[in-house]
């Protein structure tokens, strides 16, 4: 037992480390065009480059909601996830040290989040399968509203403790990611 807990450390600290190395459309999350220095209003945002905040550097730079967005559509696993991504969640959780109740309440409310989650990016999906653009605004203020609804859910619904103890993870976790400035409703 011991050693399915620590290949599933193991893997959780390989996985955060890739995140962290390795940007991706997936793990980069998207920042608000408002913290650049200088507004891009009359650039083409087709070929802007992003500005990266790396959380290594400047962790205090990225926001709560995002660092909760991250984590969540990195480690929340739903209803229908398979054990490996169960065990990767609760592996992500473990550092949190949340008690029994709280851990259970947590998952909860992280597969409630996915599930709302996969139908959001689904819908967002089907529009562009439809030669359609997509909303994006819509898509991020939709989105967004979801990851505080979530983040409301955690704060209540945990202990002050493991509400506590949750957000501490999270800022710890600032550290380890790297967030894109894009011109995003944050």
């Amino acid at each position: 037992m011991k050693t399915r807990h620590t290949l599933g450390f193991l893997l959780l600290v390989a996985t955060v480390v890739a995140l962290a190395v390795v940007p991706s459309k997936k793990v980069v999350a998207q920042e608000p065009q408002t913290q650049l220095a200088q507004p891009m209003d009359d650039m083409d945002h087709s070929s802007a480059p992003d500005v990266v905040i790396d959380g290594s550097e400047t962790p205090d730079s990225i926001t709560d909601r995002a660092a909760y967005r991250v984590f969540l559509t990195t480690f929340a696993a739903g209803k229908k996830s398979t054990q490996f991504a169960l065990d990767l969640q609760a592996n992500a959780l473990t550092p949190a040290f949340l008690s029994a109740e709280d851990a259970t309440t947590a998952s909860e409310i992280f597969s409630d989040f996915r599930e709302s989650y996969d139908a959001l990016l689904k819908d967002h999906d089907d529009v562009a399968k439809q030669n359609i653009q997509p909303d994006e605004d819509a898509f991020r203020n939709q989105r967004n509203q979801l990851v505080s609804s979530i983040i409301v859910r955690l704060n209540t619904e945990l202990s002050k403790t493991g509400a506590k103890k949750l957000n501490s993870l999270i800022q710890t976790e600032k550290s380890k990611m790297r967030i894109s400035i894009a011109e995003e409703g944050q």
